[in-house]
């Protein structure tokens, strides 16, 4: 058909059927519609009939492929075409329409203007002295108003808030019998449901439950629901179980059962309302969004609970699904959101740790990485891989550790727990490359750094290059002359200098050590730890006069934490006074303090 032949012709109902037919046969419901529609206009008056079958053809049309507005559109321009020729029938479809969209007032004028219902405002004098809202409607229903239009003008006032108007609307429907009138029931129930009005939805709940063709699942849903919103916490626990019963795999219902029993203190209950049966679903098999949605509940419930074994099991397991989906599972995993999988992830890698499982947390953050989930979500991916350094320290993956983690240090090496933490790393790391990688780092980025001076000052004393320790030390005590264990540093640094045999000025060097030393004294106090650490000092260089002293003093002192026999120095002191002394030829004294401190 030639697009100028409607051009010409506007208001040809052959033309306007023809398009219609082809864009019905073309699959563009829309645009058929549109066409009727134009038919409908172009029908004379005399084809009245014909112009109402064809709307009531449209509406019908337009409600099976969820087109609200057009099917309003139609009806409305029927209602105003062709008023004297509208039925109860139209009324009724054009209301259900406007309640569908929400219009409420527009279904009750509907019905004012077509079907004789009559609403005036009660007490609207007083009410205008007072300065108050009206109290209600006075609602005028003539007789023989079909049961269904009563219904539904009584849902519109229940959603326009004219409660008191209600009683009179619905008493000829609870007159009679929910078997016969259910559907009717449910309709006056739900509307109070959307509006929060549990107490009223309530009872009529019960009575439809009374009625054999309405004990169903959707009505045992609709009456847990208002329990539970009441308060009723037992009684909505029984009626979803019943719900249970008759549908074993309702989502919302398991949710729902789980998180009521988790209130009244029934965990194991709740627990048990997230169990799949093993019959329902099986290790090997894919995940249904309601499986899904099932375990990962019932994985967070597990773990809440302090199931930490299960939790594992059934969280390690839902979490390798997620991992391994492919793109037709991703719509089943998309119930549960982005940021709920990855509280998953940051649970089950702190289980993990806690139940010494470093290895597996450190595979399961690295498959994550891998899997690109949180690339676009910046803040997530940097706390996995931040997450990643610490498992694999954790996991004695010293080397892997030093690589994930010189990204952060790069960015962020002036915070302090941050240069601890890679501090710890590169202390148990094999191999010097990290010697360097600190070296470059001070000298672009932190060459104020008092961590990286510190760790520079440990890496040189690791390879006995003590003048470059020194440096390192002193450049990071003159940051904080106050820290006790920088002095410590530097006096070990200047006695493993002067021990060295090719060293000149040794006298000069050693005054300079025990200088600090007893500056490491005086800032950490006259404990037994600084008397051992200065003796230890001393017998290196072969000042044993000196050395006694000191070990002797540390003996008679406490450990530094009482509380923990780790940080009990007295055997090693017992241990280097008894080579001093078996050196100097006192065996018994070295045989009596090795009998008293090292014997087990």
């Amino acid at each position: 058909m030639s697009p100028s032949a409607l051009r010409f012709a506007k208001n040809s109902v052959p033309l306007l059927h023809a398009r219609a037919s082809l864009y019905t046969k073309l699959g563009e419901n829309k645009k058929a519609m549109e066409s009727y529609q134009n038919i409908v206009k172009a029908l004379p008056p005399d084809e009245s009939h014909k112009c109402l079958q064809l709307a009531r053809d449209i509406v019908k049309a337009c409600h099976g492929f969820g087109d609200t507005s057009m099917a309003i559109e139609t009806l409305e321009m029927i209602f105003s075409k062709h008023p004297d020729l509208i039925h109860s029938e139209d009324v009724n479809n054009l209301a259900e329409l406007y309640i569908c969209s929400r219009q409420y007032q527009r279904a009750i004028q509907v019905m004012c203007d077509h079907c004789g219902v009559g609403l005036k405002v009660a007490n609207l004098e007083a009410a205008f002295i007072e300065g108050l809202e009206p109290e209600g409607l006075e609602v005028d229903i003539p007789d023989g108003l079909p049961i269904d239009l009563r219904i539904k003008l009584a849902i519109c006032l229940i959603h326009s808030r004219h409660l008191l108007s209600v009683a009179a609307v619905t008493a000829p429907l609870f007159g009679e019998s929910p078997e016969l009138m259910g559907d009717l029931y449910l309709d006056v129930a739900e509307a109070y449901v959307d509006i929060n009005h549990y107490k009223e939805a309530k009872p009529i709940l019960a009575a439809l439950l009374e009625a054999k063709n309405y004990n169903l699942p959707a009505v045992w849903l609709r009456y847990a629901e208002c329990l539970n919103s009441m308060g009723e916490l037992a009684e909505s626990s029984q009626a979803y179980k019943e719900v249970l019963k008759q549908v074993p795999r309702h989502v919302d219902a398991r949710l729902a059962l789980a998180a009521i029993e988790q209130q009244l203190g029934r965990g194991e209950s709740a627990l048990q309302a997230l169990t799949l049966d093993q019959t329902e679903y099986q290790e090997d098999q894919a995940l249904s969004r309601q499986d899904v949605q099932l375990l990962f509940r019932q994985s967070t419930l597990l773990h809440t609970q302090g199931h930490d074994r299960e939790f594992l099991e059934k969280g390690l397991s839902l979490i390798s699904k997620y991992l391994q989906k492919d793109q037709e599972d991703y719509a089943n995993f998309s119930v549960v959101s982005k940021s709920e999988w990855f509280g998953l992830i940051q649970k089950l890698c702190h289980s993990l740790g806690a139940a010494k499982r470093c290895g597996d947390a450190q595979d399961i953050i690295s498959k994550t990485l891998d899997s690109n989930l949180f690339e676009k979500e910046g803040d997530k991916q940097k706390k996995l891989k931040f997450m990643l350094v610490c498992a694999t320290f954790l996991n004695g993956n010293f080397d892997k550790a030093f690589n994930n983690i010189r990204d952060f240090v790069t960015k962020g090496g002036d915070k302090t727990n941050l240069m601890n933490l890679f501090s710890l790393i590169v202390t148990n790391s094999v191999g010097t490359r990290h010697h360097r990688f600190c070296l470059r780092l001070t000298i672009r980025l932190y060459s104020d750094s008092q961590a990286l001076s510190v760790i520079n000052g440990h890496n040189a004393l690791h390879t006995s290059s003590y003048k470059h320790a020194i440096g390192e030390y002193a450049r990071a005590y003159h940051h904080d002359p106050s820290d006790p264990f920088l002095s410590l540093c530097l006096g070990i640094c200047l006695f493993a200098l002067a021990s060295r045999r090719f060293t000149l000025n040794k006298d000069s060097i050693i005054a300079q050590g025990f200088s600090c030393l007893r500056q490491y004294q005086r800032l950490r106090g006259d404990t037994q730890e600084t008397n051992y650490n200065i003796g230890r000092a001393l017998q290196q260089v072969a000042l044993n006069y000196l050395a006694v002293h000191y070990y002797h003093k540390a003996l008679t002192l406490p450990p530094i934490i009482p509380a923990d026999p780790r940080f009990n120095l007295q055997p090693q002191i017992a241990f280097n006074l008894s080579l001093i002394y078996r050196q100097s030829g006192n065996v018994e004294m070295a045989r009596e303090l090795l009998h008293t401190y090292c014997v087990i």
